[in-house]
């Protein structure tokens, strides 16, 4: 397990690859009253997802996080597990604990680390 633990970010913020971890999360949904805010900011303003309803964005969310590809790269950093797809550029943030997607976007590749960007989004 050494081998998967380091620091994340200039905060030395102590991560953990999760690459190989035997778990499947049931997410139960957006952390409280944040699907919506997700779903304005992402599909409709920056249109990162094309013309897709609420619940598609959900269920796309859902979705990916279960979704099994070795291009993917997973972290869990402190409670939360972060999801990259290096192809799509697709992000998820879920916390792990709670069973509550923080959020799911396109990422707009302007920082090489996407998982810095991640932990910035959601206030790590």
């Amino acid at each position: 397990a050494n081998d998967h633990t380091y620091y994340v970010g200039l905060g030395g913020v102590l991560g953990h690859n999760a690459d190989g971890c035997p778990w499947i999360v049931n997410w139960k949904g957006f952390s409280k009253g944040k699907l919506s805010e997700h779903y304005n900011k992402h599909v409709i303003r920056q249109k990162e997802f094309g013309n897709i309803s609420q619940s598609e964005y959900f269920k796309l969310a859902k979705e990916f996080s279960q979704e099994k590809d070795d291009r993917f790269q997973d972290k869990i950093v402190k409670n939360l597990f972060i999801r990259f797809d290096p192809q799509t550029g697709r992000v998820f943030v879920g916390h792990l604990k709670k069973k509550e997607i923080r959020t799911f976007y396109i990422d707009d590749g302007k920082n090489n680390n996407p998982f810095e960007t991640a932990m910035y989004k959601v206030g790590i």
